[in-house]
């Protein structure tokens, strides 16, 4: 396993960021289902991931990167406070520049399915974990999981993620993660709700 330094990602660092996003999400079948596929599919991506990131990942301030970007984990941790209204409209906002005024009714459905499915107990949600193509397989994913699995053991938390491509679900696997519920979004993708108790 390649060991590799990990420090928390900061503001300066959300283009390169954004940037490894895109690339190891290009296939993805649920950022495909919300970023319309057209000519300006991969800009679409970029704004929904950068959006994520900056409103979502970096304000919870658990988000990791290796030195290099070659990979990324962004943690949401417990008890963090609902989006009011105005983040609703916020949302809605950027989802029409995403997916478009057409598409928008089934993508916002395609959500709701998705955050339906979240366990309810406390836990640690593990939003995403991208390494670049070009570095799988160096255990950049281990690196960037494991300190944050260990934290949970000893706060006595479970730890989520939504998986979204089938072949990954393996992978989690190996980190304690057991698949808890097949989601099947209207029109779309087949994902998988997977589920870490502490001490796993």
């Amino acid at each position: 396993m390649t060991s590799l330094p990990i420090r928390k990602i900061g503001i300066d660092d959300r283009a390169a960021v954004t940037d490894l996003l895109v690339a190891a999400f290009d296939d993805d079948p649920w950022f495909n289902f919300v970023a319309t596929n057209d000519a300006h599919r991969r800009q679409r991506m970029r704004r929904w991931l950068r959006r994520g990131l900056e409103r979502k990942a970096l304000p919870a301030g658990e988000s990791y990167m290796t030195a290099g970007c070659e990979g990324v984990a962004l943690w949401m941790p417990p008890g963090l406070a609902a989006g009011g209204l105005l983040d609703e409209l916020e949302l809605r906002m950027t989802l029409l520049r995403v997916c478009g005024l057409r598409r928008l009714r089934a993508v916002l459905a395609g959500i709701r399915v998705v955050i339906a499915a979240e366990p309810p107990a406390p836990h640690v949600e593990l939003r995403i974990l991208a390494v670049a193509p070009q570095s799988q397989g160096r255990g950049i994913a281990s690196a960037l999981v494991r300190p944050m699995l260990r934290r949970c053991d000893e706060r006595g938390l479970g730890a989520a993620l939504l998986c979204t491509k089938e072949r990954n679900v393996d992978l989690y696997r190996r980190f304690g993660f057991d698949v808890v519920t097949e989601v099947h979004v209207p029109d779309g993708p087949r994902l998988w709700q997977m589920w870490r108790p502490a001490g796993a």
